[in-house]
Protein backbone atom coordinates (compact mmCIF):
# COMPACT_ATOMS: atom_id res chain seq x y z
CA UNK A 1 0.00 0.00 0.00
CA UNK A 2 1.38 3.38 -0.66
CA UNK A 3 0.22 6.65 -0.21
CA UNK A 4 -0.49 9.42 -3.08
CA UNK A 5 -1.27 13.04 -3.35
CA UNK A 6 -3.03 13.82 -6.22
CA UNK A 7 -4.21 17.14 -7.74
CA UNK A 8 -7.54 18.04 -9.04
CA UNK A 9 -5.81 17.03 -12.33
CA UNK A 10 -6.05 13.24 -11.35
CA UNK A 11 -9.18 12.05 -12.72
CA UNK A 12 -9.29 8.57 -11.22
CA UNK A 13 -9.11 10.52 -7.83
CA UNK A 14 -11.65 12.77 -8.77
CA UNK A 15 -14.17 9.99 -9.39
CA UNK A 16 -13.46 7.78 -6.39
CA UNK A 17 -14.34 10.86 -4.50
CA UNK A 18 -17.61 11.42 -6.27
CA UNK A 19 -18.55 7.66 -6.50
CA UNK A 20 -18.12 7.25 -2.41
CA UNK A 21 -19.06 10.21 -0.92
CA UNK A 22 -22.83 11.79 -1.55
CA UNK A 23 -21.33 15.14 0.00
CA UNK A 24 -21.27 18.11 -2.12
CA UNK A 25 -18.23 19.59 -0.32
CA UNK A 26 -16.17 16.87 -1.96
CA UNK A 27 -17.45 17.70 -5.20
CA UNK A 28 -14.71 18.56 -7.79
CA UNK A 29 -16.97 21.61 -8.44
CA UNK A 30 -16.34 23.02 -4.72
CA UNK A 31 -12.74 22.14 -4.59
CA UNK A 32 -12.41 24.44 -7.55
CA UNK A 33 -14.28 27.12 -5.88
CA UNK A 34 -12.07 26.52 -2.65
CA UNK A 35 -8.80 26.27 -4.55
CA UNK A 36 -9.50 30.00 -6.80
CA UNK A 37 -11.33 31.71 -3.70
CA UNK A 38 -8.67 30.27 -0.76
CA UNK A 39 -5.68 30.63 -3.33
CA UNK A 40 -4.88 27.43 -1.56
CA UNK A 41 -3.22 24.12 -3.30
CA UNK A 42 -6.57 21.35 -3.05
CA UNK A 43 -4.53 17.93 -2.33
CA UNK A 44 -6.27 14.50 -1.97
CA UNK A 45 -3.83 11.68 -0.45
CA UNK A 46 -5.53 8.63 -1.55
CA UNK A 47 -4.22 5.10 -0.01
CA UNK A 48 -3.63 2.80 -2.94
CA UNK A 49 -3.00 -0.45 -3.17
CA UNK A 50 -2.29 -2.10 -7.22
CA UNK A 51 -3.06 1.08 -8.76
CA UNK A 52 -6.40 1.58 -7.04
CA UNK A 53 -7.86 3.65 -4.65
CA UNK A 54 -9.25 2.80 -1.22
CA UNK A 55 -9.36 5.43 0.96
CA UNK A 56 -8.62 9.37 0.23
CA UNK A 57 -8.34 12.61 2.07
CA UNK A 58 -9.45 15.35 0.15
CA UNK A 59 -8.30 19.03 1.71
CA UNK A 60 -6.55 22.22 1.41
CA UNK A 61 -2.49 22.93 1.65
CA UNK A 62 -2.22 26.19 2.83
CA UNK A 63 1.12 27.92 2.90
CA UNK A 64 1.70 30.59 4.91
CA UNK A 65 5.28 31.23 4.24
CA UNK A 66 7.23 29.17 6.84
CA UNK A 67 4.05 26.91 7.99
CA UNK A 68 2.08 25.18 5.83
CA UNK A 69 -0.91 23.59 7.00
CA UNK A 70 -3.44 20.15 5.60
CA UNK A 71 -6.83 21.46 6.06
CA UNK A 72 -9.64 18.59 5.77
CA UNK A 73 -12.48 19.48 8.17
CA UNK A 74 -16.06 19.39 8.45
CA UNK A 75 -17.79 20.32 6.16
CA UNK A 76 -14.78 20.13 3.42
CA UNK A 77 -13.28 17.88 3.97
CA UNK A 78 -12.66 14.02 6.13
CA UNK A 79 -12.20 10.66 4.87
CA UNK A 80 -13.69 9.20 1.86
CA UNK A 81 -14.03 5.23 1.16
CA UNK A 82 -13.44 2.00 3.63
CA UNK A 83 -12.88 4.31 7.19
CA UNK A 84 -12.27 0.74 8.42
CA UNK A 85 -9.33 1.09 6.89
CA UNK A 86 -8.06 4.60 9.15
CA UNK A 87 -7.01 3.34 11.87
CA UNK A 88 -4.52 1.06 10.23
CA UNK A 89 -3.20 3.24 8.03
CA UNK A 90 -3.39 6.75 9.54
CA UNK A 91 0.54 6.41 9.99
CA UNK A 92 1.22 6.72 5.96
CA UNK A 93 -0.72 9.43 5.85
CA UNK A 94 1.49 11.28 8.05
CA UNK A 95 4.65 10.21 6.90
CA UNK A 96 3.27 11.23 3.51
CA UNK A 97 2.42 14.71 5.04
CA UNK A 98 5.95 14.82 6.59
CA UNK A 99 7.70 14.33 2.90
CA UNK A 100 5.73 17.36 1.77
CA UNK A 101 6.31 19.43 3.87
CA UNK A 102 3.19 20.05 6.14
CA UNK A 103 3.78 21.22 9.84
CA UNK A 104 -0.03 21.01 10.95
CA UNK A 105 -2.93 18.84 9.97
CA UNK A 106 -6.50 19.58 10.63
CA UNK A 107 -8.43 16.24 9.85
CA UNK A 108 -12.08 16.33 11.15
CA UNK A 109 -15.49 14.53 10.79
CA UNK A 110 -17.66 11.67 11.32
CA UNK A 111 -14.32 9.67 10.98
CA UNK A 112 -12.56 11.24 13.76
CA UNK A 113 -14.05 8.50 16.39
CA UNK A 114 -12.75 5.83 13.83
CA UNK A 115 -9.40 7.29 14.62
CA UNK A 116 -7.33 4.73 17.22
CA UNK A 117 -3.76 5.42 16.44
CA UNK A 118 -2.43 8.86 17.94
CA UNK A 119 -0.09 10.37 15.34
CA UNK A 120 3.42 10.83 16.14
CA UNK A 121 4.88 13.66 14.66
CA UNK A 122 1.56 15.93 15.14
CA UNK A 123 0.02 16.63 18.57
CA UNK A 124 -3.55 15.35 18.46
CA UNK A 125 -6.52 18.11 19.58
CA UNK A 126 -10.18 17.05 20.29
CA UNK A 127 -12.47 19.56 18.08
CA UNK A 128 -15.99 19.35 18.85
CA UNK A 129 -19.01 19.33 16.24
CA UNK A 130 -22.28 21.35 17.41
CA UNK A 131 -25.93 19.90 16.39
CA UNK A 132 -28.72 21.93 16.47
CA UNK A 133 -31.75 20.25 17.60
CA UNK A 134 -34.50 20.89 14.68
CA UNK A 135 -37.44 19.09 16.59
CA UNK A 136 -40.64 20.98 16.00
CA UNK A 137 -39.07 23.40 13.84
CA UNK A 138 -40.50 23.71 10.46
CA UNK A 139 -38.74 23.87 7.50
CA UNK A 140 -40.78 27.49 6.39
CA UNK A 141 -39.31 28.70 9.64
CA UNK A 142 -35.47 27.04 9.46
CA UNK A 143 -35.86 28.97 5.84
CA UNK A 144 -36.95 32.91 7.17
CA UNK A 145 -34.18 32.08 9.74
CA UNK A 146 -31.69 32.36 7.06
CA UNK A 147 -30.28 35.07 6.00
CA UNK A 148 -30.84 36.93 2.39
CA UNK A 149 -27.64 35.91 0.92
CA UNK A 150 -27.97 32.23 2.72
CA UNK A 151 -31.12 31.48 0.92
CA UNK A 152 -29.81 32.52 -2.48
CA UNK A 153 -26.40 30.42 -1.88
CA UNK A 154 -29.25 27.55 -1.33
CA UNK A 155 -31.16 28.12 -4.53
CA UNK A 156 -28.02 28.60 -6.90
CA UNK A 157 -26.94 25.54 -4.94
CA UNK A 158 -29.82 23.54 -5.93
CA UNK A 159 -30.53 25.26 -9.35
CA UNK A 160 -26.84 23.17 -10.22
CA UNK A 161 -27.90 19.94 -8.70
CA UNK A 162 -27.07 19.95 -5.20
CA UNK A 163 -29.49 17.49 -3.40
CA UNK A 164 -30.25 17.90 0.52
CA UNK A 165 -30.25 14.52 2.66
CA UNK A 166 -31.98 13.91 5.29
CA UNK A 167 -29.63 12.59 8.74
CA UNK A 168 -30.97 11.08 11.19
CA UNK A 169 -28.55 10.10 14.24
CA UNK A 170 -28.88 6.51 14.04
CA UNK A 171 -27.84 6.59 10.43
CA UNK A 172 -24.10 4.82 10.40
CA UNK A 173 -21.23 6.56 8.14
CA UNK A 174 -21.39 8.27 4.70
CA UNK A 175 -24.55 7.10 2.27
CA UNK A 176 -23.89 6.72 -1.64
CA UNK A 177 -25.62 8.72 -3.90
CA UNK A 178 -27.71 5.46 -4.68
CA UNK A 179 -29.28 5.01 -1.51
CA UNK A 180 -30.87 8.95 -1.52
CA UNK A 181 -32.64 7.84 -4.79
Amino acid sequence: MIIQPHTLEHREAIRFLEENSSSFFTREEWLRVLQEGLKATVKIFCLEEDGEILLALPGLIFNFGIIRMFYSNIPYGGFVGDINRISSTLLFFEATMKRNGIHFIRIGGPSEREIEVFLKHYKRKNAYIHLLNLEGITEETLWRGYKKRVRRDIRKAEKSGAKSVDYKAEDQGPRKEEDEM
